[in-house]
């Protein structure tokens, strides 16, 4: 099932995060300063991105008992949708930071594995193209989900074990604290970004539960946490740090993850009724 809901809210992801990489370049190439720090609501769009990947997830893998035919059928629909268009962007970089490094964002960093950055592994530093951090996360989830596929559990039992897992990851995470520099694979594993893929996934398996029924409600929810959370934002209520408890993508996930979730089940579910 193809819903064009959700292909509207893809498009305004991609443009939010448009904005966060215009004020970017305008800080480090524009010879005046337009924008101003109210473009870092435009973090949203990844937030938005990630939610719904779990919910496309739930959505693809419907009917779909669980087995090795179908979690490689599933792992190869994603790859395939992935790998390509980044090897292409990510290629195309490559002659441009063989001559002229600075000109790049990640091409002055010290850890440059290209090997690393075309089959998207995490490592130490962002990618050379630095936006495929967010396809390492992609990748990470693809193939926790490709694992719990293969088991023959059927859609409903998928659902408990997706929270256990994403409890456990966090949890991990909290516990262990790996900072940024430091262990790449396993701040990927126990990012708090993994939560907002599992409410991507619980909200399908509600969408499909309720029938949608709950739609107009979650929209106007879903509204006023986006406002509420970006204001927040803006304004570093939170007081997210590096160093203490409260990182800014802990921060960030409690504030976007409701509006993100509640936007996309109350998206698809208008367009169900």
């Amino acid at each position: 099932m193809k819903l064009n809901n959700l292909q509207v809210l893809r498009a305004i992801a991609a443009y939010m995060v448009l904005l966060v990489h215009i004020e970017d370049i305008e800080a480090k190439r524009g010879i005046g300063h337009i924008l101003g720090p109210w473009t870092d609501i435009g973090d949203w769009g990844v937030d938005l991105f990630f939610v719904l990947s779990g919910f496309v997830m739930v959505l693809v893998s419907h009917n779909t008992l669980g087995g090795l035919k179908d979690a490689g059928k599933f792992l190869w629909s994603r790859a395939t949708r992935i790998y390509p268009l980044w090897w292409l962007c990510l290629s195309a970089l490559v002659p441009i930071w063989l001559f002229r490094p600075e000109l790049v964002y990640g091409g002055t960093q010290q850890e440059i594995s290209l090997l690393k950055d075309y089959l998207l592994i995490p490592k130490t530093e962002s990618p050379l193209l630095q936006t495929g951090w967010t396809l390492i996360h992609e990748m990470y989830f693809y193939i926790f989900f490709a694992v719990l596929l293969m088991m023959p559990l059927g859609e409903r039992r998928r659902l408990p074990l997706l929270i256990l897992w994403g409890t456990v990851a966090v949890g991990l995470g909290l516990i262990l604290n790996p900072s940024r520099g430091e262990e790449p694979i396993l701040r990927i594993v126990t990012h708090p970004m993994v939560f907002e893929f599992l409410a991507g996934a619980v909200a399908a398996f509600l969408w499909r539960s309720t029938k949608g029924a709950l739609g107009v409600p979650a929209l106007a929810a879903g509204v006023a946490a986006l406002i509420i959370g970006m204001t927040l934002y803006v304004n570093g209520a939170l007081g997210a740090d590096t160093g203490g408890f409260m990182t800014h993508d802990r921060a960030r996930v409690i504030l976007f993850l409701p509006s993100a979730a509640l936007l996309t089940y109350g998206a698809a579910s208008i367009e169900l009724r």
